[in-house]
């Protein structure tokens, strides 16, 4: 469980499935950077039989006022049960995040 900001990104599954479906989500760096901008994430995201959307919280660590927008990546991979069609997800952090 995350306490504090976050940055949330939705996993969807569509069409919805009749079995399991799982795939990997973990954060890369892009001018963000793990351990200083957010928390690195690696998780196995789990879809039961007739699931949609699942939500991959990514923990933010404090920035100074005024810091200039940064950007990391959510990207999946590695699925079971189900192709990936779009694999990597973008937050944005900072002056221009609203």
């Amino acid at each position: 469980m995350i306490n504090g900001p976050a940055a949330v990104f939705t996993v969807t599954l569509n069409p919805p499935a009749d079995h399991s479906v799982s795939v990997n989500f973990s954060t890369a760096d892009g001018t963000a950077i793990a351990g200083g901008d957010y928390n690195a994430t690696l998780q196995t995201v789990v879809f039961a039989p007739g699931e949609l959307a699942h939500t991959v919280a990514v923990g933010l660590l404090p920035e100074p006022a005024g810091a200039p927008a940064k950007k990391f990546f959510g990207k999946l991979s590695s699925p079971t049960g189900a192709p990936i069609w779009i694999s990597q997800g973008i937050a944005t952090l900072g002056a221009n995040s609203d």
